[in-house]
């Protein structure tokens, strides 16, 4: 199934000019030349003022670094899904658009309260940004980071197709939630009713794997981590999801007010994630780095983190209407090919190239 590091590193040089002074030595007396006499100074006329002493060139000083503007960032967790702003808030990427992140990991229902409340500038988790929309809340979806989920269906037998579910126990997280959405489409996409699947629900990605793992459900939908895990464990990969879906897992949400009053805040933020993005593609062994520091795991986990989720993340921000239609319905109810007002859910009017 389709991550972080806070605090900013500024670094601030100053440049100091040194003057050296050159000494000429002087050869035998025997052979210097006859000295001229100095010219004579002009003496001031009588009465007259001393002239004043040449005056003294100002002292340069360095000129002192602009304050970095902070954005309240909040994440659901610590995972590889928002490695690019991570790798943008390590790197100076953020600080070159003199912007500092405050990057605070709160469950959805606190991060959708606290973006209510003025506590945090922006959410991540573009699903839960739909659904508080729907509820009520006024938030815009105004980028997308992960484009693909970083989810893989596994099972315990070593299934040849996703046809092969029928039948079967799958667990996911909660009815309609991300992991739900995501094996529905996998289904249907190979011609297999959902009704034909027996949905078993588990909160957090460390019981959904530990129902796998004790062979309670055939298979189930799987985060990045757990992906891993029952690998090594001998389960089997029945789909990566990635390859197949297209959905808005993460991004920055905002409210509409935010929008009006500071478009270019925005348009700096967005831009420097997708710089982190273009960074963390060309050097992997520092992108790795980051994810050890951020989800504290090991270098090992971290690289197969790090090679499964890498090409999941959007280079411009954006994503699919017809994408951002399927999470609108999942997350509101509608039924399909029910008419959706885009623009009450989405503005990509301060990404780059709009």
């Amino acid at each position: 199934m389709p991550v972080p590091i806070a605090g900013a590193t500024r670094i601030r040089g100053y440049a100091v000019a040194l003057g050296l002074a050159l000494l000429l030595a002087c050869g035998p007396a025997a052979t210097q030349p006859e000295a001229r006499p100095a010219p004579a100074q002009a003496q001031p006329a009588a009465g007259a003022a001393a002239a004043a002493p040449p005056a003294r060139p100002a002292e340069t000083q360095p000129a002192t670094p602009a304050a970095l503007h902070t954005v309240r960032i909040a994440v659901p967790g610590r995972g590889v899904a928002y490695l690019p702003l991570v790798v943008a808030e390590k790197h100076g990427i953020l600080a070159n658009y003199g912007l500092d992140a405050d990057i605070r990991p709160l469950r959805q229902d606190a991060a959708n309260a606290a973006l209510a409340g003025g506590d945090v500038d922006y959410l991540t988790s573009t699903f839960g940004g739909v659904a508080g929309n729907s509820s009520g809340l006024a938030q815009i979806v105004v980028m997308v980071m992960t484009g693909r989920p970083q989810h893989a269906i596994m099972a315990r037998e070593p299934l040849q197709s996703v046809q092969e579910l029928r039948g079967k126990s799958l667990v996911a997280d909660v009815r309609g939630g991300i992991l739900d959405v995501m094996a529905r489409l996998a289904l249907q996409q190979a011609d297999v009713s959902p009704d034909e699947v027996s949905f078993v629900y588990a909160g957090t990605p460390e019981s959904r794997l530990g129902l796998l793992l004790a062979n309670q459900v055939d298979a189930g939908t799987m985060d990045l981590v757990s992906t891993i895990k029952a690998r090594e464990q001998g389960y089997h990969e029945v789909l990566d999801l990635g390859k197949v879906i297209s959905l808005p897992l993460n991004g920055l949400v905002t409210t509409p007010e935010r929008i009006k009053e500071h478009p270019d805040e925005i348009r700096a933020l967005t831009r420097a994630i997708l710089e982190g993005t273009t960074y963390l593609r060309a050097h992997r062994d520092t992108a790795v780095q980051d994810i050890v520091d951020w989800s504290d795991v090991d270098a090992a986990l971290a690289g197969e983190l790090y090679d499964l989720a890498r090409d999941s993340f959007t280079l411009d921000g954006r994503i699919s209407d017809a994408a951002m239609k399927t999470t609108i319905e999942a997350q509101v109810g509608y039924e399909p090919g029910t008419p959706i007002d885009l623009q009450r859910f989405v503005d990509w009017s301060l990404l780059p190239g709009s």
